[in-house]
């Protein structure tokens, strides 16, 4: 089976939906909320995954400083993962010498990203997955200033700053000055 196979399988369900193509990657915006899907081909080129994100417009500006792109990629989503989260936890590849391949990845596409979607399109959503994911023990930085800038905007704001506070302590490179400029953006610069 090839990707553009998968490609096909996925355009025939998400794009009813009110998903637009650009390469192997859908977006779908709902009002402020932009859905992410994108399929990934490993680094071999013989396997597969599929990347899910949700973009809050308002959070990507916060974040950025700017208005977000006509078409979002999965990185820059406000919550982002790889379908396999959503299954059973682990990291999901499908082979592409796999016959079933689309089947399977249009099925859980269908039973898990679509129901996930929906859950994410308020930033309390979005704020308690992060949470729930302890993205606060982690060493990306995204999802941890896309957390702070949650809690604030829900009026949180002595427990996002603190979180700003804690995430600038620490020898971040460029990073350091990106947050200090999301920090002040959102008011939280002393």
């Amino acid at each position: 089976m090839a990707k553009k196979d998968i490609i096909t399988q996925l355009d025939q369900k998400l794009k009813p939906l009110g998903f637009l193509r650009k390469g192997s990657a859908w977006n779908r915006k709902i009002g402020s909320v932009v859905e992410v899907v994108d399929l990934q081909l490993s680094s071999t080129g013989d396997r597969v995954t599929v990347n899910v994100g949700v973009l809050d417009s308002n959070v990507y500006t916060v974040f950025w400083g700017a208005k977000i792109p006509n078409f979002i990629e999965q990185p820059i989503c406000t919550v982002g993962l790889r379908i396999g989260e959503l299954i059973d936890g682990r990291d999901k590849w499908w082979l592409l010498s796999d016959s079933n391949a689309d089947v399977e990845i249009v099925g859980e596409v269908n039973s898990r990203v679509l129901p996930f979607f929906q859950k994410m399109h308020v930033s309390h959503a979005m704020e308690n997955w992060l949470v729930t994911n302890d993205v606060r023990k982690k060493k990306y930085l995204p999802p941890i200033i896309n957390l702070a800038i949650l809690m604030i905007r829900r009026g949180a704001t002595d427990e996002g700053c603190k979180l700003f506070d804690e995430i600038q302590a620490k020898p971040a490179g460029l990073w350091k000055v990106r947050i200090a400029e999301i920090s002040a953006r959102i008011g939280c610069a002393k």
